[in-house]
């Protein structure tokens, strides 16, 4: 199933894409949503949806093989109420406010939904445990620095993450996002043993303390002070290195955990950092490096990532990092 770029139609439309290349822009279209009968997309309705969602016009190819001309408003806020048997569109990478599990969204059933930064790592652990589990939901995307009127409203700290439940709840911090996860899905993100869940959730808390260590690298100043920090990372990952079950491929052996999810963001935003310089040996760390290389490869994983996380790694190095030493690098 595929929806064919009108390159042209998306230049003249939408002029933040104007000077690229057509196979540049081609290059640019990396999520693709699939639609099944019964199912829906919802479409942000804030006025300036549509410089953001770039939903593309083309043919859509029905499995019983009739073709039809589908045109999508970007301002309409209602669900498709007709769909042909599968319809995929394709969106630009990091242009999207928001998108959803199409293959899980059924009609009327979204109750679940994830309001978070595109860059932030705590979103983004609660994103890949539900697509983990399958739960239905939306995933709202907002800038930090641009945020709408609403989220006020239904942030109680101004913070993200958030999940909102069936648009009346919100639920804050990600570690208790996930547990509640967790609870509306049988418990199975956790050891049925008390004691062993409470070893796993002493671990969860320990993944924060390695996030602020790995952010004190992004902001350091100095040559210096990121090799302090990246020192104290490794510190806290060789303690962690003696908790991982040595054969996998999750923490715990077979069971994905919420400490999976967990410490996934942590292990994708590692690797690009290496991309960018060598700041440790994975070898050093083998049940890590097998643990990473397996969470990194999951779907759920995968599917979480919003666009080119490369460029978008990148761009929250200069916004959090400007000026310093890992910036510097970038350029």
């Amino acid at each position: 199933m595929e929806l064919k770029t009108n390159t042209t139609l998306l230049k003249n439309k939408y002029s933040a894409f104007s000077q690229l290349s057509n196979i540049e822009l081609e290059k640019a279209i990396q999520r693709v949503l699939v639609l099944h009968q019964g199912e829906k997309i919802v479409i942000d309705g804030a006025n300036d949806a549509e410089g953001y969602l770039c939903l593309l016009e083309g043919k859509i190819k029905l499995e019983k093989g009739n073709n039809i001309t589908t045109q999508i408003d970007a301002n309409n806020t209602q669900p498709f109420h007709l769909l042909p048997e599968t319809l995929t569109i394709s969106v630009i990478d990091d242009a999207v406010i928001y998108h959803v599990n199409s293959k899980k969204i059924l009609a009327n059933n979204i109750e679940l939904e994830l309001v978070s930064f595109p860059s932030c790592p705590y979103g983004q652990r609660i994103l890949i445990t539900m697509l983990h589990n399958g739960n239905p939901h939306k995933l709202t995307l907002i800038q930090p620095g641009n945020l709408p009127a609403w989220f006020e409203q239904v942030s109680p700290l101004g913070t993200v993450p958030i999940l909102r439940v069936k648009n009346k709840e919100t639920i804050f911090e990600s570690s208790v996002i996930n547990d509640y996860l967790n609870q509306i899905s049988d418990g199975r993100l956790l050891p049925k043993d008390s004691l062993h869940r409470a070893i796993c959730c002493c671990w969860i808390e320990f993944c924060s303390t390695c996030i602020s260590n790995f952010m004190s690298m992004i902001n350091a100043p100095t040559k210096i002070d990121f090799y302090k920090a990246c020192d104290t990372l490794l510190n806290n990952l060789r303690i962690l290195e003696q908790q991982v079950d040595k054969d996998g491929p999750y923490f715990t052996g077979d069971q994905f955990t919420l400490v999976d999810s967990t410490y996934a963001p942590l292990f994708l935003r590692m690797q690009h950092l290496a991309k960018i310089i060598n700041f440790y040996e994975p070898e050093e760390l083998p049940k890590i490096k097998n643990w990473s290389e397996n969470l990194l490869d999951l779907d759920a994983v995968q599917d979480s990532i919003i666009g080119d996380f490369s460029k978008l790694f990148h761009t929250f190095i200069q916004k959090i990092g400007q000026g310093g030493y890992v910036n510097s690098l970038c350029k």
